[in-house]
Formats: structure tokens, C-alpha cells, sequence
């Protein structure tokens, strides 16, 4: 596993911590996307460790979706359970409610 946030690499923590600060700074940034044209590119990774960041020093919640049809990196990644995708929301079995 990649090292994630606040877990010992001082140049990483800094890149998390500058871009957390940029988004602060730019008060109309309402949602980040995360997104590259090739897989294992770290987009799971950098999505983690930026929501991590935000409410750890922010003291904020982070609503963070997975939209990988086809891999569970995000639930993978925090280590917990994941019976539901993004799939089940779009096509209507559950509310947007039921995942939040």
C-alpha cells in the first residue's frame, strides 16, 4: 500500500497540505475531480489523501465518491465495506440520501 497522509513522508504530507490550502484560498472550488487517461496513474491515492487532509485539518466532513465502475479503490483504501456502487445510484435503486 501506498503511503497515505500524515504517515511519515514529510514532501508528500506538504503537497497535500498545499493543495488542500489552494482549495481553501479559491472559496468558490466546490468540487474537485480527480481524473488521468490511463488506470494505476494514482487518482484513488491523490482523492484519499486530499479528503484525508480536509478533515483532518480542516476538521470538515468530506463526502469523497468512487466512480470506478470497475475497481472498489476508495473503500479499498479506507478499509471498509463497500456493498453498494455508484452504479446503484445512477440507475435508481438507492437514493442519494442512502449513501451519504
Amino acid at each position: 500500500m501506498i503511503a497515505g497522509y500524515n504517515q511519515g513522508n514529510f514532501e508528500l504530507n506538504e503537497f497535500y497540505r498545499e493543495v488542500r490550502t489552494y482549495l481553501v484560498i479559491n472559496k468558490n472550488t466546490k468540487i474537485i475531480l480527480i481524473t488521468s487517461a490511463e488506470m494505476n496513474e494514482g487518482k484513488t491515492t491523490i482523492a484519499c489523501n486530499i479528503a484525508t487532509c480536509f478533515s483532518k485539518l480542516e476538521d470538515t466532513k468530506v463526502l469523497l465518491i468512487d466512480c470506478d465502475f470497475a475497481k472498489k479503490g476508495v473503500s479499498i483504501y479506507f478499509g471498509i465495506e463497500n456493498t453498494n456502487g455508484i452504479s446503484d445510484l445512477v440507475f435508481g435503486s438507492k437514493t442519494i440520501r442512502e449513501y451519504i
